[in-house]
């Protein structure tokens, strides 16, 4: 009707004392890649995710997040020619096993969200 807001409601279906609520055609869902990477010991762990919510969601209602695997690839730098090279790849979180203990710097593309991590410097061959 002109002159008139209208907001689609939630449909909730009821069926064996279980209330089922039905996506909003209004709603979206968002979400933020991520990447990283980290030292432990003799390895690396390089992160490739998303985190991904849906909204809007009524007053009041948490705001659920889903984490997402991405494609990843953890990289390493050539000291000499500044460039970046490809180490390994993975899905969501993966490793990488140091061969050495030469110190090497390194980072993660998440390369399904086209975001790349800082920088870790490690001895690593």
């Amino acid at each position: 009707m002109p002159g008139r807001s209208s907001r689609t409601l939630l449909p909730v279906v009821l069926a064996l004392g279980f209330a089922v609520v039905l996506p909003d055609a209004a709603q979206a869902t968002t979400c933020s890649p991520r990447a990283g990477v980290t030292q432990a010991g003799g390895a690396l762990t390089a992160k490739a995710i998303s985190l991904c919510r849906v909204s809007p969601l009524p007053p009041g209602e948490p705001t659920p997040v889903e984490v997402v695997d991405d494609s990843g690839a953890l990289q390493r730098i050539d000291p000499n020619t500044g460039t970046w090279y490809t180490v390994t790849t993975g899905t969501g979180y993966f490793t990488h096993t140091c061969l050495g203990t030469a110190t090497n710097t390194y980072r993660v593309v998440n390369t399904s969200g086209g975001l790349t991590s800082g920088s870790l410097t490690a001895a690593c061959g």
